[in-house]
């Protein structure tokens, strides 16, 4: 062999010591000779046998940024460079995970140089720093990453309660569970809200609508969204402001001709829709009324073929639970078509006489009489049920 040193890296101190510097697994391996000699000539010499191990390298691995809880989570670990044998295992928080027995996590090893950690359902007991080591006898390399399990947001399910128009209200969206940064904000059918109804941040995880006097086109559904890096959550309720019945065709008094048909008409809105009731006073009175059955669905009364036992007092009622019921009382006039009592007949009377005809009709008045002879007038002077005309033939 050489007498060392031979390189820069190789030094040998006044007492015998060999130090080489920045070890190199081909240049340095092998048998190193040791020799002493004294002034006596005598001499003694060892060796030793000196074998070069490449210490591991583990190829860097990370997360994701933005791990929901119940997802899935893999690490594969591969040790790119160091001899055999070789062990691996994995840490977190620098205890062994084999022995923490953590819920869902599961350790494999794809030969001797790789090895995956496994979660199968990420939960906030698994957030922490895990560590791949390997390790053979000439070093130990290992690899870390933080795991952060962004938990999302659970709102508090809220609703509206029943509302009359004009009410005041208030609602708030709670968030019970989710990591910060939380973002929360309210829309109205996934519309931005009206400006005339306040939003309140109440906390970091709470925010308040309010309205002063609820009105009809406020009804809808309301939505809270709460955000944060993990999801977006939201709940909606629905608000229902209810309006009591207001007149859209109010009923009015009207007279019908016998035997014609009438539409008493008669229409209400609100919120729920209004149901429209038709009752007829007994007689011709208006204290005491009977319902009616059949009016149309936009609250028309429909009387067909109206006869004169149909004239009276009619109630019209719209009513929706709400507030005090609108109600209207109208009058319907049966106007009867004119008849003659007596029908006409031939009569006989000598020339020089006076000749007596009676006209009897029945009918609403006014009532007009005319009496033609031959298909003319003749005149008369008065306007009342009963007339005689005196003819001179």
């Amino acid at each position: 062999g050489r007498v060392l040193p031979v390189n820069h890296r190789q030094t040998v101190h006044p007492n015998g010591t060999l130090t080489v510097e920045n070890v190199q697994q081909r240049a340095d391996q092998g048998t190193y000779t040791c020799q002493a000699q004294n002034r006596q000539g005598l001499s003694d010499k060892g060796s030793v046998e000196i074998t070069v191990m490449e210490p591991p390298s583990i190829y860097p691995f990370s997360i994701e940024s933005g791990v929901r809880l119940g997802e899935r989570l893999g690490l594969q670990c591969i040790v790119t460079k160091g001899d055999s044998p070789l062990t691996i295992q994995w840490l977190k928080d620098e205890d062994s995970v084999e022995r923490l027995e953590l819920p869902s996590v599961t350790v494999r090893s794809l030969g001797e140089f790789s090895s995956t950690l496994l979660i199968e359902q990420l939960s906030t007991e698994h957030g922490g720093r895990y560590t791949c080591q390997a390790s053979n006898r000439a070093a130990t390399a290992s690899h870390s990453v933080v795991l952060a399990v962004n938990v999302p947001p659970e709102i508090t399910p809220f609703h509206f309660p029943k509302l009359a128009e004009g009410a005041r209200v208030q609602v708030s969206c709670t968030v019970h569970q989710g990591d910060f940064p939380l973002n929360l904000t309210w829309l109205k059918n996934w519309e931005p809200l009206p400006s005339h109804i306040r939003i309140t941040p109440f906390d970091a995880y709470s925010s308040i609508v309010a309205m002063n006097k609820v009105r009809r086109d406020d009804s809808g559904n309301y939505t809270c969204v709460a955000s944060n890096p993990a999801r977006v959550t939201t709940h909606t309720a629905h608000l229902i402001v209810s309006v009591p019945p207001e007149w859209l065709i109010e009923p009015k008094d009207t007279s019908v001709v016998a035997g014609q048909t009438v539409a008493l008409h008669c229409q209400a809105d609100g919120l729920p829709s209004p149901t429209v009731i038709w009752r007829k006073g007994h007689g011709k009175l208006a204290s005491q009324f009977d319902e009616l059955e059949g009016p149309l669905k936009n609250g028309t009364l429909l009387i067909l073929d109206v006869k004169e036992e149909d004239e009276g007092y009619y109630m019209c009622e719209a009513n929706n639970g709400i507030g005090a019921s609108l109600s209207a009382v109208v009058f319907l006039t049966v106007n009867a078509l004119p008849r003659f009592v007596l029908s006409m007949r031939r009569e006989t009377v000598r020339r020089g006489e006076t000749a007596t005809f009676l006209c009897e009709a029945e009918g609403d008045m006014p009532m007009q009489i005319v009496w033609r002879h031959n298909g003319a007038r003749i005149s008369h002077g008065s306007n009342r049920r009963n007339y005689f005309l005196n003819c001179h033939l």
